[in-house]
């Protein structure tokens, strides 16, 4: 893993939705090199570090709100800098900060 160490698999996720493609998720977890370089695809739209312990502290102290037509919906998030943290990867983070605990 060109000096990351893997630690282990979340369990699966599967997107709420149905108007989201029916995929599975299995994230893992490693710890990354220092020197990590990340490459961007035409699915990921930004990067960006958020220290562990400040999600955990703060918790889902935010929110993610929209509009679809004429119904107002919102999710649950972690603040960051860059913007709520909402939606599967809300859930990936919440699955992972609660094993450390």
């Amino acid at each position: 893993m060109n000096g990351g160490v893997f630690i282990g698999q979340l369990p699966l996720i599967k997107p709420n939705s149905p108007r989201l493609p029916q995929i599975e998720i299995t994230p893992l977890v490693a710890l990354a090199p220092l020197s990590l370089s990340i490459r961007l695809s035409e699915e990921v739209d930004k990067v960006f570090w958020v220290p562990v312990g400040q999600l955990k502290r703060a918790g889902l102290s935010d929110a993610y709100a929209t509009r679809f037509d004429e119904l107002a919906r919102k999710w649950p998030a972690y603040a960051s800098e860059d913007g709520p943290i909402w939606g599967i990867t809300e859930r990936i983070l919440t699955s992972f900060l609660s094993l450390l605990d």
